[in-house]
């Protein structure tokens, strides 16, 4: 360890020919190491000319400008690791090779060839799609199509389509259920989403995005209708950093409702129900990814930070301001000896805000647009969504609004997720590698959803613990979670709130939760 600290030091000085010489002397008896180190760094080294190689599609203009050092200047090991990795971030590379040529010790000059091998461009996988979450499952048959290199400049294509059928579950224990409730009614599910990433737009640092979207869908109570298109420009320039700033205008309709929407407009939570409505958005993120993987962190750290404005001189019929936030952790055990305890330690803090503006019913936040946790990748012991504020028809008196209705007198009332206008959540897991690819993790994630921020109160925060294990392939580990509500505080008013939801939910999903 000591000498490679050395060598690397040496790197990043320019001395490309050091070279490093180590001895040791050892007395048992002192229980003492007398160690000899000896340098001879040679002479400082510039880069030497770069040559190509190996590229069959990709333009040579196109590696040239990945190069992030110039002929001439001081030698720089980092210099080589930051052009292979922004090369490989091409994603038209399977295989990228930045090689010194030190085979001269007494030149001052490093010549540098860059070997190429492009990978395939374009996909098309397509195969069906099963998908199951409390409340929820469709059955769906599902194609994309990418092509990394359009018309030989590096436009990225992408479009993703899922076609098929989905049904509403009762959302309560099988040893709970009557058969009154159960009533599969299968409805028509369609998403079509298509992204056009053009790269060095502006230099090699900047890209346009566009990205559009159709999705008929549903949820309890509704079926939607909604589209929408997002040109974006993303910067790059700042190692680990991206920062973009974009637009996005979307069109939504609810139809199919099996509760009246505009019934709940005037109610305590606040929600201006336009059916149809249209939603005219600025919005822009900053985010930081110092992660070793993005696919399976152990080391690292990744946040980001969003904002968005809607209304006012772009339109559209709501006027709010959003910002959300999120940071997250990783550290793992190092090595004791030769034994590797494969321990990996995740945190994840994140939060919401909305704050509407204006005056009238524009100074509102759409249905949709709202704050949500609960599912997958949020408080797993709630389905998705599930968590925070809700609606709910007896099928009798009408409508009960938030948590503390008494509206809601069984537990088989049909709940509709509101959503809030705040949101704070967190999360803690232990993963262990064990054998064969496959991985344990213990974690626990605590989290809530209100209204308004005047509503905080950080009694309500929700706990849930679970376990689950991942299997790891090249596109991310395949995980399957198991996971418990730890309790219901007493001092809600109204107890069918809890009662309602299954207390247990297990997911199967592709990637790590955060």
């Amino acid at each position: 360890m000591l000498f490679r600290s050395i060598r690397k030091l040496l790197g990043e000085k320019s001395y490309a020919h050091a070279q490093v010489h180590g001895d040791a002397a050892v007395y048992p008896v002192e229980h003492a190491v007398d160690l000899t180190v000896a340098i001879n760094p040679g002479p400082p080294c510039k880069f030497g000319p770069v040559t190509i190689t190996g590229l069959k599609r990709v333009k040579g203009s196109v590696v040239e400008d990945q190069v992030t050092f110039d002929e001439g200047e001081p030698y720089s090991a980092t210099a080589l690791a930051r052009t292979r990795a922004r090369l490989y971030a091409l994603r038209v590379f399977g295989v990228v090779d930045v090689v010194p040529d030190l085979s001269d010790s007494a030149s001052p000059v490093v010549p540098v060839t860059i070997t190429l091998t492009e990978a395939r461009a374009r996909e098309l996988r397509a195969g069906p799609l099963f998908q199951i979450e409390p409340g929820k499952a469709i059955l769906a048959a599902h194609a994309q199509w990418r092509d990394d290199n359009v018309i030989d400049r590096l436009w990225r294509m992408e479009q993703e389509t899922e076609v098929g059928v989905g049904t509403l579950l009762p959302e309560v224990s099988p040893t709970e259920l009557r058969a009154e409730d159960v009533q599969i009614k299968p409805v028509p599910v369609v998403d079509v989403h298509g992204r056009v990433e053009i790269p060095q737009l502006l230099g090699p640092t900047w890209s346009l995005v566009n990205e559009g979207q159709v999705e008929v869908g549903f949820e309890t109570g509704y079926r939607y209708f909604t589209t929408s298109f997002s040109p974006s420009l993303a910067y790059n320039g700042i190692e680990h950093f991206v920062f973009s700033g974009g637009y996005r205008i979307q069109y939504t309709d609810y139809f199919d409702r099996t509760i009246n929407l505009r019934d709940i407009e005037d109610s305590p939570l606040g929600l201006d129900l336009k059916d149809p409505y249209l939603l005219s958005l600025l919005e822009q993120r900053l985010l930081y990814d110092g992660r070793d993987s993005p696919l399976s962190a152990t080391t690292g750290s990744y946040w980001s930070f969003a904002l968005g404005e809607a209304g006012g001189p772009f339109g559209g019929d709501f006027q709010f301001f959003r910002v959300i936030g999120e940071g997250r952790t990783y550290r793992s055990l190092p090595d004791i000896g030769a034994w590797d305890p494969g321990l990996t330690f995740a945190g994840r803090l994140g939060w919401g805000v909305i704050l509407p503006y204006g005056k009238g019913a524009e100074a509102s936040v759409p249905y949709a647009e709202r704050l949500y946790l609960g599912g997958a990748n949020s408080v797993r012991g709630w389905g998705p969504d599930r968590l925070g504020p809700y609606v709910c028809d007896d099928g009798q008196e009408g409508f009960g609004v938030t948590r503390d209705s008494s509206t809601c007198a069984r537990k088989f009332d049909l709940q509709v997720p509101a959503g809030g206008n705040l949101s704070l959540m967190g999360s803690l897991e232990v993963r262990k590698s064990l054998l064969f690819g496959v991985s344990l993790a213990l974690f626990s994630d605590v989290g809530q959803v209100w209204d308004t921020p005047e509503d905080f109160d950080y009694r309500e925060l929700q706990v849930s613990v679970g376990a689950g294990l991942r299997y790891a392939t090249l596109i991310g580990p395949i995980r399957a979670d198991l996971a418990w509500r730890a309790y219901a505080p007493p001092y809600f008013d109204d107890p069918n709130y809890f009662v309602a939801h299954p207390g247990l939910a297990v997911y199967l999903a592709l990637g790590e939760a955060f």
